[in-house]
């Protein structure tokens, strides 16, 4: 994608719209999706999301999207997937708590296993690809990226995207798993209580995953 005419720009607008309003959730999630710039007006919100990444200048931010791209938080996830494939299913659950004193990693093995031979081709690669796009915004915004350094990764991470996915239905469930697996809370519930916003991304005709496609 050519991002030097203001067409292509507008387009690649469209794939952040889309891919942004999956990472609002709860009770301001739908504000978001109508209003996808919104979020992006919040910079102590920004900040706080950045300290989270451990991201508190530009070289860190850069870092941290080229980490989303070439390994991200789904090559731990594929190794866990690796691992559990090859247990007989009756020793799952077993091989899972003997990591009771690894709390975080017996959660995530528990996420890993519930959707274990589930998953669209890539894994929870989704969630990485999303979060990047947003990092690159946020960035731009906290002043970490220069605008032609934002629409170079952006531009980027979209042929990443077109050319691993062909539907935003394998998208999503992809980005869900992985937004429960990497859940800061631990919580197996992030599906279940977003079950019905993120069921709205694809079906309601506001939806900003419903004006640009993934394969065309």
């Amino acid at each position: 994608m050519n991002i030097s005419t203001a067409e292509a720009q507008e387009t690649a607008q469209l794939y952040i719209d889309a891919l942004s309003a999956m990472c609002i959730v709860g009770k301001h999630g739908d504000y978001h999706v109508q209003n996808p710039n919104w979020i992006f007006t919040k910079r102590n919100y920004l900040r706080n999301l950045c300290q989270h990444w451990e991201v508190g200048n530009s070289d860190e931010l850069k870092d941290n999207i080229k980490w989303s791209l070439s390994v991200g938080h789904r090559k731990e996830f594929e190794d866990m997937n690796l691992a559990l494939s090859t247990q007989p299913e009756s020793d799952r659950s077993h091989y899972i708590e003997m990591e009771k004193d690894n709390p975080t990693r017996r959660y995530k093995l528990s996420i890993v296993n519930d959707y274990l031979e589930r998953m669209p081709p890539g894994g929870i690669a989704a969630t990485d690809y999303t979060w990047a796009v947003f990092k690159c915004c946020a960035g731009f915004k906290l002043d970490y990226l220069t605008e032609e350094e934002k629409w170079k990764y952006i531009n980027e991470i979209i042929a990443i995207i077109r050319s691993n996915y062909t539907n935003w239905k394998d998208f999503l469930i992809s980005f869900t798993v992985g937004s429960a697996y990497t859940s800061l809370n631990r919580s197996a519930d992030y599906i279940s209580e977003n079950k019905a916003l993120l069921a709205k991304l694809l079906v309601s005709p506001y939806s900003p995953l419903r004006k640009v496609k993934l394969n065309g």
